[in-house]
């Protein structure tokens, strides 16, 4: 509500600027209360805009004479902003911090006005709590705006900072949205500051030197710099002639070749990072370690144990074992046998009584082939001439086999291999019991030809 001013009474005018706007207030005093006698805001536009801060106060000096028309009056000019305004931030900012600057903020403005005794309100409890001392601030950065917070509120004689509900803070959180939208319709009404920089300090970050780690790079740079060389005479000589085939571009060290661009020397750690690019990255094709090498020697980079690491590499590559080709190399010694060839002789065998199981059985017939090793057993209820005969006939004869487990729609694209398992037991000399990762035993033995090891 503005209120009418008295003959010959002293008023003061109010003067704010910021990047956008601009805007002046005429207060009279009365009783140590001021009160609104006028009020004049413009919205600034294209070339007013890059006005500095002085000459925008002259400007706002000269609008409000043309348009106040202080004849007869006093008048005593300050900038002091007046009680409503809102602040854009320039810079990123928390909620936390937003609430931060806020209080930050109207604490400098009641500073230059020369309160003593303030009550300020605000909706963010954690930011209340914290300045009160109930909260413990967390963060490097929450540490400084509560420590500027603090310093500014010693500077009072009494601050009582206090929370209030959200509903009950509609004015702050209108002027909030304000300063976030910059709409030409609110800045003719409410002054807008830009505030480019928080007020605190940037939190500095020290960069921590990295000790540089001995590589096989290390002696060859060593010498080609500072002319380094090994006390043992023949190391040193060594280096002098493997030293002649590198050279430093823009403190690159690099690989002279024959037939070859330079080739960039690499450490082991960067130089398995090259290899599982080029191996199964997006154009790469599990291709053998030899090959590997070469395709990363054509990408010029080079490392002296580069052929090996690229074997090792490739043999320890889960897709490639499972997509890996079949040996028919024997993966153990032979051992002689007095069977001259496979399923020509077998020992077959009758076994019982037994407790009795399912079906009463409690016997059982067992055959062994005296070459590979191979058991077949059934159980029998009874002993007689034509379940043996069927035994022989249906395990031996004709034997029963399981069907392969490779998925037939996979067609030729399908993994070779299954795995990986565990070896259970160790039957004989090239005979295991296997199980899987999770330990569920593997029903039958399998044999060293049909196995390969996974690394």
């Amino acid at each position: 509500m503005l209120s009418k001013p008295l003959d010959g009474e002293s008023l003061v005018l109010y003067l704010a600027v910021s990047e956008y706007s601009i805007s002046a207030v005429l207060v009279r005093e009365e009783d140590r209360q001021q009160s609104s006698v006028y009020y004049v805001s413009k919205l600034l536009h294209d070339a007013e805009t890059r006005y500095t801060s002085m000459e925008k106060l002259v400007y706002t000096l000269i609008l409000a004479s043309r348009k106040l028309r202080l004849c007869g009056y006093s008048t005593c000019v300050s900038r002091r902003p007046p009680s409503d305004s809102a602040i854009h931030f320039k810079f990123y900012a928390t909620n936390n911090d937003a609430e931060y600057e806020a209080l930050i903020n109207g604490l400098k403005i009641a500073l230059e006005m020369g309160v003593r005794n303030l009550i300020t309100r605000s909706d963010s409890e954690l930011v209340v709590n914290q300045v009160n001392g109930g909260f413990q601030a967390r963060g490097p950065r929450t540490e400084l705006y509560l420590r500027c917070t603090k310093r500014l509120i010693g500077m009072f004689k009494e601050v009582r900072l206090e929370c209030v509900p959200r509903e009950k803070n509609s004015n702050a959180d209108a002027l909030a949205k304000m300063g976030s939208q910059k709409k030409a319709m609110l800045l003719r009404s409410i002054p807008l500051e830009i505030q480019k920089i928080p007020s605190i300090p940037e939190i500095e970050i020290m960069q921590v030197d990295e000790i540089p780690k001995k590589t096989w790079m290390t002696p060859i740079l060593a010498y080609i710099h500072k002319g380094t060389l090994a006390e043992d005479k023949f190391k040193a000589r060594r280096l002098r002639y493997q030293a002649a085939r590198y050279v430093i571009y823009d403190e690159v060290l690099y690989k002279r070749g024959f037939n070859q661009p330079l080739l960039r020397c690499v450490d082991e750690e960067e130089g398995n990072y090259i290899l599982r690019e080029v191996h199964e990255g997006i154009c790469g094709n599990h291709s053998g370690g030899s090959s590997l090498a070469m395709k990363v020697l054509r990408q010029g980079y080079y490392w002296p144990t580069m052929k090996e690491d690229a074997i090792n590499f490739v043999r320890a590559c889960d897709r490639c074992q499972h997509f890996a080709n079949y040996s028919s190399m024997p993966v153990t010694l032979l051992t002689p046998m007095a069977s001259p060839w496979p399923f020509a002789m077998w020992g077959i065998d009758l076994i019982g009584e037994l407790p009795k199981a399912k079906g009463d059985v409690k016997y059982a017939v067992v055959a062994v082939d005296y070459f590979t090793k191979w058991a077949e057993a059934m159980p029998l209820a009874t002993i007689t001439v034509k379940k043996i005969r069927d035994f022989v006939f249906n395990s031996i004869v004709c034997r029963k086999v399981k069907p392969n487990t490779k998925n037939p729609q996979h067609g030729v694209f399908g993994a070779n291999w299954e795995g990986p398992y565990r070896i259970k037991a160790i039957l004989g000399k090239g005979t295991y019991h296997l199980e899987d990762m999770e330990g569920k035993l593997v029903l039958r033995a399998w044999n060293a030809e049909h196995l390969r090891k996974y690394y």
